[in-house]
């Protein structure tokens, strides 16, 4: 997702659950792979953003439930 510097929790999140939940169906995907936290944390100096760990946590729980109920908890 392209965002402008600066973003915060629920700017993120408003982006987040708009695009991510949707794209794995697209492509009947059988395992999703995430990652979470590098470029999202505040002190990180190419990103820019300001996320906290809450957001972090919603995140990966987001792509847990998509996990299983696309690819069996893969």
């Amino acid at each position: 997702m392209a965002l402008p510097g600066r973003v915060r929790d629920t700017s993120w999140l408003r982006a987040f659950h708009a695009i991510i939940p949707s794209l794995p169906w697209q492509f009947r995907q059988h395992a999703l792979v995430s990652e979470h936290g590098c470029d999202t944390q505040r002190l990180d100096p190419l990103a820019h953003l300001e996320l906290s760990i809450d957001v972090q946590r919603v995140a990966r729980a987001a792509v847990h439930a998509l996990a299983h109920g696309l690819a069996d908890g893969r």
